[in-house]
């Protein structure tokens, strides 16, 4: 998902609306960064003789703009992750030399240094509001609701108790809710659902610890971008615009404890491969079991899925998205659907997550004690588009740190995608895709976070499609 993000989620290109390179205009008196420089309306007046657009023009010979403005303590590259920690962000002095102001003599026009002094602590102060323009969006994609701009309007919470009690009765009306659920949102979220919340604490510290690690440190692990496992937002383009957040992929124990040796070399983190094994246990177990109940909302045989079950795997993604100075021209991830059957996230406890209802944008309310499920790609080509992969993104605010831990289920690559038969049957639709593997899939995905499967499409896909469903 989720927020979640595929593989490669993170950042959208808009080139192919011909907006990639737009600069975002600057509202009066709001500082913006270009460049690595901040600029702000009507906060100087550059002489008629030496305008912006003159080759003569430099900020930095002006003595009053320096190549560290719109930076953090180090160089900031398009495609790095928010310049932020997870105690906030850092605003190293903006000027060389570690100087507090630049010498009055370098200022021209400002013989006095009072005036000169204020002028630079405003403009020093509108650096720290503003975001590198590698972050800015093109204002179309800007959330348009807030984090914790929370409705009466919510996913469904389905509680799962009956996978414990094994009570068929209490199981047929989560069975009822799924399907409802899935046919009218592609989300829920899950109570009961058998994971400690005393693991999903230590996952999360793990993280936290994580992401702590100076930029350095992480990118011992830097993700291969031929490879699923690693640091960095994967698929994340210099043209695209960049999400506020970063990421840190693990997919099995070969991975985990190589990283750990390189994070750790003096094993002193053993939890860190410990809370990952217990976690991505229990987050498999769940997954297989709301594939069942889904499987079973379906009531066609299960023979058709059970190839895509076997061998199924999970990749988990923790997400890190720091506080943001201007929220409102930023996002965390970029509207996407997920890869994989299902999604199994943790939202934690600060809202971020948004998904898509009838075309409009849905800000979910975190619940502490659930964890959010959602459809994916691969799980909507095997119903046919009954059940359909929602777009959702991460919207991110101005002081709280959120980290989410997200683990997706997917069959193996070599896996070939295809709806059930049966499923067709009865609904009296002819497939509407053509047949791919995972693996092609992937290679689409890489490039298209958004609108994956227009790629493996034969029909235009209707907005509803008949199902009948047996009450007895």
């Amino acid at each position: 998902m989720a927020e979640s993000a595929t593989f490669m989620s993170g950042a959208t290109s808009f080139s192919s609306q011909g907006n990639s390179t737009a600069s975002p205009r600057a509202e009066p008196g709001e500082a913006f960064v270009s460049d690595q420089i901040v600029f702000t309306p009507r906060s100087y007046s550059a002489p008629s003789s030496t305008s912006p657009s003159s080759p003569s023009f430099s900020p930095q010979k002006m003595g009053i703009l320096s190549p560290q403005i719109g930076t953090t303590s180090g160089d900031l590259d398009i495609n790095s992750t928010p310049p932020c920690s997870v105690a906030g962000m850092r605003s190293p002095s903006p000027f060389p030399l570690g100087l507090d102001s630049p010498p009055a003599s370098r200022l021209r026009g400002s013989p006095d240094p009072s005036t000169t002094d204020r002028s630079i602590k405003t403009l020093e102060q509108k650096r720290k509001e503003a975001v590198s323009l590698a972050y800015v969006w093109p204002t179309e994609h800007r959330p348009a609701i807030q984090h914790d701009e929370f409705t009466d309007i919510e996913i469904p919470t389905i509680d799962l108790t009956c996978l414990i009690s094994k009570d068929p009765v209490a199981r047929k009306q989560v069975v009822a809710q799924v399907r409802a659920a899935c046919l009218n949102w592609g989300f829920f979220h899950a109570v009961n659902h058998g994971i400690p919340h005393e693991l999903l604490e230590r996952v999360q510290k793990q993280a936290q610890r994580f992401f702590a690690m100076p930029k350095e440190e992480k990118l011992k692990v830097e993700r291969d971008p031929k490879g699923y496992t690693g640091y960095g937002n994967a698929g994340v383009k210099p043209t695209d615009s960049q999400p506020w957040s970063e990421g840190f992929y693990l997919a099995n124990d070969s991975s985990v404890d190589k990283y750990s040796q390189v994070l750790w070399p003096h094993g002193d983190n053993e939890d860190f491969g410990n809370s990952y094994r217990e976690y991505n246990e229990k987050a498999e177990n769940l997954a297989a079991q709301l594939m069942d109940l889904i499987i079973e909302s379906l009531e066609v045989n299960a023979d058709h899925f059970q190839p895509y079950l076997h061998n199924a795997s999970g990749l988990l993604r923790w997400n890190h998205y720091p506080p943001c100075p201007q929220p409102h021209k930023s996002l965390g991830m970029a509207p996407h659907t997920d890869f994989n059957m299902l999604t199994v996230l943790h939202q934690g406890d600060i809202g971020g997550l948004q998904v898509q209802k009838d075309g409009k944008w849905v800000a979910v309310r975190p619940n502490g004690d659930a964890l959010a499920i959602n459809i994916g790609d691969t799980l909507q080509v095997l119903t046919n588009a009954l059940y359909k992969s929602i777009p959702h993104r991460a919207v991110v605010n101005r002081t709280q740190t959120r980290i989410s831990l997200a683990y997706f289920y997917a069959p193996t690559t070599k896996s070939e995608i295809v709806p059930s038969p049966e499923l067709l049957e009865r609904t009296n639709q002819s497939s509407i895709y053509k047949r791919f593997t995972m693996e092609e899939y992937l290679a689409v995905k890489k490039g298209q976070l958004l609108n994956t499967l227009q790629h493996f499409t034969l029909e235009p896909l209707t907005q509803s499609l008949a199902f009948p469903v047996h009450t007895e």
